[in-house]
């Protein structure tokens, strides 16, 4: 799950900027995510042909979404979006002003994990 936009930079005393140990983290768990998936990568990215619809579905621990009264928590989930983009743009070579339609949910795990599942088709050429 990557970090929220308000947590993948931050400036140093000179006002450099640097990405977060929480953004570097989630760039390497994608990298080694790439890696154990190379032959299913290559077939998809054969298939797609810009501009793309990208659909997030968002998986998050009961507790990070709900407070026990049942009553939802402030966490915004479309923060984590641009974070989303620039590594499935990067993993399929195409870059993400190239995702013309793009949508999410926000879901409680089944299984009290946090993770993302991600659907990416070609654009209908009556869409644009």
């Amino acid at each position: 799950m990557p970090p929220t936009d308000n947590n993948l930079t931050r400036s140093d005393k000179r006002n450099h900027w640097h990405s977060t140990a929480e953004y570097r983290a989630f760039k390497h768990e994608v990298m080694i995510w790439e890696l154990s998936n190379r032959a299913a990568i290559q077939s998809i990215k054969e298939e797609l042909r810009a501009p793309l619809n990208v659909h997030m579905d968002l998986y998050f621990e009961r507790s990070k979404i709900l407070c026990k009264n049942g009553r939802t928590k402030k966490m915004d989930g479309p923060n984590r979006i641009k974070a989303l983009h620039d590594a499935i743009s990067r993993i399929i070579g195409i870059d993400d002003s190239e995702f013309w339609q793009w949508s999410g949910e926000k879901h409680i795990s089944p299984n009290s994990l946090n993770y993302v599942t991600i659907r990416i088709s070609n654009l209908e050429e009556h869409h644009y």
